[in-house]
């Protein structure tokens, strides 16, 4: 099972969300688990998935595995967020492909303003917060 860890350690939920890493745990009876060395943890300085690395999906293409994960880097102080792959034939050792596979096209977020008032960009064309209490618009056209 791959999780997302972060460690209880950093005491503060803001530094444990941005130093984290994909967990791995292995159970041979889905009862008992046993936790082995992390998948997957952020980049060298200066990668797309150098400040965190969230957990994602794994699918199978012949003999090959592919981990589909979400970095952050530390390029845009962890706000933008990009998807990366790992792949792997044993499910326990992993290696990271150079760069993002999938990385938001600015043109194609929007800006929501939720009951609150903040307004946030959302890497999705839609928002978080109902039609009925938030408001959401396109970017204007340049």
């Amino acid at each position: 099972m791959y999780f997302l860890k972060a460690s209880r350690a950093l005491g503060d939920p803001d530094r444990r969300h941005w130093h984290a890493t994909v967990g791995h745990a292995v159970s041979a009876d889905l009862v008992t688990w046993r936790e082995v060395a992390d998948a997957l943890a952020p980049g060298p300085p200066g990668s797309f998935d150098d400040v965190a690395t969230w957990t994602g999906s794994v699918v199978r293409s012949g003999d090959t595995w592919h981990m589909f994960y979400t970095g952050a880097g530390s390029a845009e102080r962890g706000l933008k967020q990009r998807i990366g792959v790992a792949t792997s034939t044993d499910l326990h050792t992993w290696h990271k492909h150079d760069g993002p596979v999938l990385s938001a096209d600015p043109a194609g977020t929007r800006r929501c303003r939720p009951p609150s008032g903040r307004t946030r960009r959302s890497a999705t064309r839609g928002c978080s917060a109902r039609p009925t209490a938030g408001t959401c618009w396109s970017p204007p056209a340049r």
